[in-house]
């Protein structure tokens, strides 16, 4: 029933956009700074002149979390942020004075305009490795609507009752994850590494899924895989080869990504949205992986209930 009730808030939620498509929107994210550095970060904003003129633009404040039961971010209190004209254009221009330790980092915002409003969060992974810039898109609807009243999809908040639990979700993260690793060797100690490397491990498991990719697909899977069922393991595959190569297109999307470290095994939790010629279905899924060979392969999969 919950997911149900997801699906059809985020279904809702792309058909308000529709309706709204000449409104005032908020595009890309540029991370202009690096883990450790006073924190810069630029958002595009379009609309029409009437629009970006009156646009105004605040952190969603912390009764917004306690009504949803969510802890709120204690790190966007020092957060600063201004809309900034420029040639037609407008840009949220987010800002710390104090150096900025946190590599994950969700900013919930809430943008009014004349004639509208809109809520969203960006959800970003901040360089651990050398000074870049960072570009994620930003993707319709990637707020909670249990999390935060007036938002479109999920992103699930860090926990704050362990160090070696962090959140990233939506497939903005997975972009920057993507940049801030590249040419990276994740650490055992290293748990934001860690963190970024199994997000991008899930999605590129899902991404050769939905290109129908069996090889690169069954790839993911540790040798030791526990097959459902007592299966054999070459049962397993030829069950999952004869589903996936079916003819029609298929389509797997990750939201709301949650991921837990523990040395070389991991947990990861999100929302499977699947979807193909007969079937479109959405499901809370865990998968645990573990370390072999500086990869991180399932060792477990199981739709949560």
């Amino acid at each position: 029933m919950k997911n149900e009730l997801r699906a059809s808030l985020a279904a809702a939620a792309v058909a308000m956009l529709s309706l709204n498509a000449s409104a005032a929107n908020l595009g890309r994210i540029h991370v202009l700074t690096t883990l450790g550095q006073p924190l810069r970060v630029e958002i595009e904003a379009t609309g029409t002149r009437k629009e970006l003129d009156s646009l105004r633009a605040r952190f969603v404040p912390p009764g917004a979390f306690e009504r949803s039961g969510v802890d709120y971010p204690s790190y966007l209190s020092s957060l600063k942020i201004v809309v900034e004209k420029r040639a037609g254009a407008a840009v949220l221009k987010i800002s710390s004075d104090q150096a900025f330790e946190e590599p994950f980092v969700e900013v919930p915002l809430e943008v009014e305009w004349a004639g509208g409003r809109l809520v969203r969060e960006y959800t970003f992974l901040l360089d651990l490795l050398e000074t870049s810039t960072q570009i994620a898109s930003a993707s319709p609807g990637a707020v909670n609507p249990n999390k935060i009243p007036g938002a479109q999809t999920g992103v699930p908040g860090r926990s704050d009752s362990a160090a070696r639990d962090l959140t990233r979700t939506t497939a903005d993260e997975g972009t920057t994850a993507s940049v801030a690793l590249e040419n990276a060797k994740p650490e055992n100690g290293d748990v934001a590494l860690d963190v970024a490397a199994i997000g991008k491990a899930v999605r590129d498991w899902a991404a050769a899924w939905s290109r129908k990719d069996v090889g690169a697909y069954l790839g993911f899977y540790a040798k030791d895989f526990r097959t459902p069922k007592g299966k054999t393991r070459s049962a397993w595959e030829g069950e999952r080869e004869v589903r996936i190569t079916k003819p029609g297109p298929i389509e797997v999307a990750i939201s709301e990504l949650r991921i837990s470290v523990d040395g070389d095994t991991a947990s990861a939790h999100f929302l499977q949205a699947y979807g193909s010629t007969n079937l479109r279905s959405t499901i809370a899924k865990t998968l645990v992986l573990v370390r072999r060979d500086d990869r991180w392969q399932i060792l477990q999969e199981r739709v949560d209930t």
